[in-house]
């Protein structure tokens, strides 16, 4: 934790349903979680634009005319290279994007209408656990072209080892007692929750702890056992259901929204940092002995809440 009186840059670059290939390195079809038909600035050629102090066309930021080169990065990417997406809105919301099942809608009188199929969710699944999902591979490929590209433009924190930091996914499946539960899914039964933990969750947490491997990266450990009785139909949710998204979270217009599902709520993102912290503090305080002003470009896929120490993003 920086002492009292130090300044913290924190640049908050995520985006919601961005994958490794197409919303952080570069920008193929990625519109945000809105669908708004415009491409949006991949997060790398953001940072580009942090380095060198310049904004991106039509943006406009507090620190620009600033060039600014991280002393640390945080991200937890790979679950939208897995499908999670598709996973979320088929067995929790009850939509499936790939066949068009299910629906959610609100009615005039506020009447939130769910259609769902729980064999739509068996559909969805049977990849995962047949172990011929290509998606697993794609995350350990999608973080060796992300090193290189940050590498050959020198735009990777190195203060003696690379400063990033790959949070693992916390445990979403559990309630109060440990047990798997798709009470408040609407698409799902506990069978099918835990189906998610074995064969989505687990693997993809092996992946992104190879990438890290891999790289001399930091995997930062911790958020699976701390969630282990606060998953999203626990009596003591970290995790948002699709009601917590829709009567909590707001869309770009302004109605509701239900890009907020299986995203941690508040006391999720505090647990979340509780994790991270310690970690980035002793590297900081390993690596990072002057008394520079650290810099630190973020890039969390599910942390939106205060870092204690590091900064905060909204």
């Amino acid at each position: 934790t920086p002492e009292p009186g130090t300044q913290v840059m924190f640049n908050y670059l995520a985006c919601s349903g961005a994958s490794l290939e197409d919303g952080i390195i570069e920008t193929d079809s990625y519109d945000g979680p809105e669908n708004t038909g415009v491409a949006l600035i991949s997060q790398v050629e953001r940072l580009r634009h942090l380095k060198r102090g310049t904004l991106p066309g039509g943006t406009t930021d507090r620190y620009a005319g600033t060039p600014v080169t991280p002393d640390v990065m945080m991200m937890t990417a790979g679950g939208n290279d897995v499908g999670f997406g598709r996973v979320v809105e088929t067995c929790l919301v009850g939509v499936d994007r790939g066949s068009a099942k299910g629906k959610v809608e609100l009615t005039d009188d506020g009447t939130v209408v769910i259609e769902a199929s729980i064999d739509t969710c068996d559909e969805v699944l049977a990849p995962y656990v047949a172990g011929t999902y290509p998606g697993f591979t794609r995350v350990e490929e999608g973080y060796q072209r992300l090193r290189d590209e940050l590498e050959s433009e020198e735009l990777l924190p190195d203060r003696g080892r690379p400063g990033v930091f790959l949070l693992e996914y916390p445990d979403v499946t559990r309630n109060q007692d440990g047990d798997f539960e798709a009470l408040c899914a609407y698409a799902m039964v506990d069978d099918q929750m835990q189906t998610a933990y074995e064969d989505i969750l687990l693997p993809l947490n092996a992946a992104v702890e190879t990438s890290a491997q891999q790289h001399d990266w930091v995997y930062m450990r911790g958020t699976m056992d701390s969630f282990h009785e606060h998953g999203m139909c626990s009596g003591d949710p970290w995790i948002n259901s699709l009601l917590d998204s829709l009567f909590g979270q707001e869309d770009a217009q302004g109605g509701m929204s239900k890009h907020g599902t299986m995203h941690p709520n508040a006391t999720g993102f505090q647990e979340m940092a509780a994790v991270a912290t310690p970690y980035i503090d002793g590297y900081l305080q390993e690596y990072d002995r002057d008394t520079r002003v650290p810099d630190i470009a973020v890039d969390v896929r599910s942390i939106n809440g205060p870092i204690e120490g590091v900064g905060a993003g909204a």
